[in-house]
């Protein structure tokens, strides 16, 4: 059988690491396919209305896109075959399936009111019994269903199994076996018309040749009713694979809430701040996978190269996420030694549109090799290094830049040194530099701490960042003049 794989998100919201490992892991399994002949399938599953915000189908679209997570088969990519991708356009075929399923005795029509249903569960409940229906409809003569041709209102419920075992085979968790009798008559379909995740999944997941069902491991617990829903139809069920939960450090599960600054783990959000994606993508396919060799640091194509399902974990991952920010780190560089140039665009955006307009790729390049040893996303660069396309501001009385350039001792001598140093002969490298700071120190009489530490202040308003000397040639002669110049009265 080809691999045919789905994500099948909920329009309930934002793109989570979470859904993200979901959707990766898929595509990994389907590029990985023999020949090239894997397909990755996006299906919205929007039948719980209660749920649906409106734009999260967009918003997952895109999410997926930014982290190159192309689909074959989905929402805007009709399939004769296989489509349409959203659920609330397929409603006929699970109503149509629910009256088969009614038809072969497999399913029933149940008429009782919610005020019955939260009866019999209390009562079940004091009785020492977990909660659940209690297959009341199940046996009703056929004379009782005369209600529904009356308009009675009713659901659909499947007739679960009540003797016996319900065993599959999960490629990561193995046997799997569960007493039917825990198993109650679930709800097939709903009484305004609307199917449950349990019909359509299964209804679609058979239309559509999906070949494996790899989801979150808090479906792990619904896949028996799966197992009896495809042997009820007569079908054969895919390759059943389970992902295990993610954890935050405290051990519970990881919520949309946690992140390694309490901003949430919505990949908008790590998007926002300028993680890359195929940093994000090698932080969260390495939280429930493992290759074969001790390497950590992936591209995409190199994850689709060693991704097999035998090495998925049944193990709760633990997400640390300073291992996203050492990820990010190796990635950025690998990205600025190659001159990616879609960090260059990216920084671009970021710096005001005045100043962009003024400076060259070239230099934007040269930005993002000199302070990449420090900084590794490009938000950072621009909220800390605002130096290199604008003059600092010491304006302001008890800012950190102000604070520290009153602190240093000698600055309108060290100023008016630097500018006859340079105003004729500008040093044009590191090591010229480094010399003309030496220099400046023995002349006015200071360390040359204090020399670089005044130099490194009037050029940029800091007390830290990339190294002073290469700083000062990328910044060149007309800017490191006019910003020494405006101290030579003292301040």
């Amino acid at each position: 059988m080809a691999t045919r794989v789905r994500f099948a998100p909920s329009p309930t919201g934002a793109l989570h690491l979470g859904g993200l490992r979901t959707a990766l892991y898929n595509y990994l399994l389907a590029r990985s396919a023999p020949g090239g002949t894997g397909k990755f399938l996006l299906r919205i599953e929007d039948t719980d209305r209660s749920r649906f915000v409106p734009g999260a189908t967009e918003a997952l679209i895109e999410g997926l896109q930014w982290a190159g997570l192309q689909f074959d088969e989905g929402p805007g990519k009709p399939s004769a075959k296989y489509g349409p991708f959203v659920q609330s356009q397929r409603l006929d075929r699970y109503r149509a399936a629910a009256d088969d399923l009614v038809r072969t005795g497999h399913a029933y029509r149940c008429y009782c009111t919610p005020e019955r249903l939260a009866a019999s569960n209390a009562a079940a409940v004091a009785a020492g019994k977990p909660p659940g229906y209690d297959s009341h409809c199940r046996h009703l003569p056929d004379a009782a269903h005369d209600g529904a041709r009356r308009g009675e209102s009713y659901v659909v419920r499947f007739k679960s199994a009540t003797a016996g075992t319900t065993v599959f085979h999960d490629t990561a968790f193995k046997r799997v076996a569960v007493e039917n009798a825990t198993l109650d008559d679930f709800v097939l379909l709903k009484s305004d018309g609307w199917p449950t995740y349990h019909l359509a999944s299964v209804v679609d997941d058979h239309h559509m040749d999906i070949s494996h069902v790899m989801r979150g491991h808090e479906w792990l617990p619904s896949t028996p009713k799966h197992v009896q829903l495809y042997a009820a139809f007569g079908w054969t069920p895919p390759v059943w694979v389970h992902l295990p939960l993610l954890l935050n450090t405290e051990r519970k599960k990881l919520s949309k809430r946690d992140g390694n600054d309490g901003m949430g783990s919505f990949v908008d959000r790590f998007r926002a701040d300028g993680y890359h994606p195929e940093a994000l993508l090698n932080f969260v396919g390495l939280l429930g996978w493992s290759p074969r060799t001790s390497k950590e640091i992936f591209t995409l194509d190199e994850m689709t190269g060693e991704f097999d399902l035998k090495r998925l974990h049944v193990s709760p991952a633990v997400v640390h996420f300073d291992r996203l920010d050492w990820l990010q780190k190796a990635h950025f560089a690998q990205l600025v030694k190659k001159h990616d140039p879609a960090l260059v665009a990216d920084l671009r955006t970021r710096i005001p549109e005045p100043v962009a307009k003024g400076v060259s790729d070239a230099y934007l390049q040269d930005v993002l090799g000199l302070i990449s040893t420090r900084l590794h996303r490009v938000p950072e660069i621009v909220s800390k290094s605002p130096y290199f396309w604008s003059d600092p501001d010491f304006s302001v009385p008890g800012t950190e830049s102000s604070d520290l350039l009153a602190s240093i001792p000698h600055l309108a001598k060290l100023a008016r040194a630097t500018l006859d140093a340079v105003s004729t002969s500008y040093p044009t490298t590191a090591d010229a530099w480094t010399g003309v700071i030496a220099d400046l120190a023995k002349a006015v009489g200071v360390s040359k701490n204090v020399a670089m530490l005044a130099l490194r202040c009037m050029a940029t308003g800091t007390r830290v960042g990339a190294g002073l000397p290469d700083t000062l040639v990328l910044l060149g002669k007309e800017t490191v003049v006019r910003r020494v110049a405006k101290h030579v009265d003292g301040v």
